[in-house]
């Protein structure tokens, strides 16, 4: 079972929430469909591919999401927080600092959801730092609703030698966000922010990684995920 860390970089307040050890027991399938708001582009230097065979022979080990101390967090129950984190899909704790807790916790979980398919033997770190997770207000997700717009670094390496094997690279990822009926609706039928964004995360990993052809994030149903990736890379059945 793949084990996972959360390093938030938070100095200043001196919390680190360290969540190694975690495991994953969750799985998700998917359908044919494409992926809507998707940037993805190198970051600094040259980045580096690897085939989806490649990434087939991998066992990732660890997921590492860093969460700047610099990224500011807002609980204001407006439209629009001018904020690099804007997260409401969990409880609201004594500091701001547990938002960064808890949007690394969503990167961490969906990556390692994502990479269950991958049953390689050469152990792979995968390593994120969050540049900004705005999700809906209360007051924006109960009336007209927005967009969920979630941009990160990315970067695979070898976990014995540090060898870098795919990236680094920036992902903008953005799609729409329910509101009004419609997301009280998707509320009802157990589709929180937190599950479509886990969803689409998942998504733009197997597209991005396995080669997975329009992987369709809004429907992914419940199931092990292995089952519904043909060795191929492409999809077998929903369920």
């Amino acid at each position: 079972m793949t084990r996972l860390m959360i390093a938030l970089l938070l100095s200043a307040t001196g919390l680190l929430a360290g969540c190694a050890g975690i495991e994953a027991t969750r799985a998700v399938g998917m359908a044919n469909l494409p992926i809507a708001g998707i940037e993805e582009v190198k970051a600094e230097g040259v980045a580096v591919d690897a085939t989806p065979e490649e990434v087939r022979n991998w066992k990732v080990v660890d997921v590492v999401v860093n969460v700047p101390e610099q990224l500011k967090v807002s609980e204001a129950n407006v439209f629009f927080p001018i904020a690099d984190i804007v997260w409401h899909g969990d409880p609201a704790g004594e500091s701001p600092a547990i938002r960064k807790v808890q949007v690394a916790r969503i990167l961490d979980d969906a990556l390692t959801e994502a990479f269950t398919v991958v049953e390689g033997t050469r152990p792979v770190v995968i390593e994120v730092t969050l540049r900004r997770f705005h999700a809906l207000t209360p007051k924006t997700r109960y009336t007209v609703g927005g967009t969920h717009d979630i941009r990160f670094d990315i970067v695979a390496r070898d976990a014995e030698t540090g060898e870098t094997l795919w990236g680094p690279r920036f992902v903008h990822l953005e799609f729409p966000a329910y509101g009004g009926d419609k997301a009280l609706e998707a509320e009802r039928m157990g589709l929180t922010q937190k599950v479509r964004i886990t969803r689409h995360l998942i998504a733009w990993a197997w597209k991005a990684f396995l080669g997975v052809d329009n992987p369709d994030p809004e429907t992914l149903p419940t199931g092990p995920l292995a089952a519904t990736l043909t060795p191929a890379g492409g999809t077998g059945t929903t369920g």
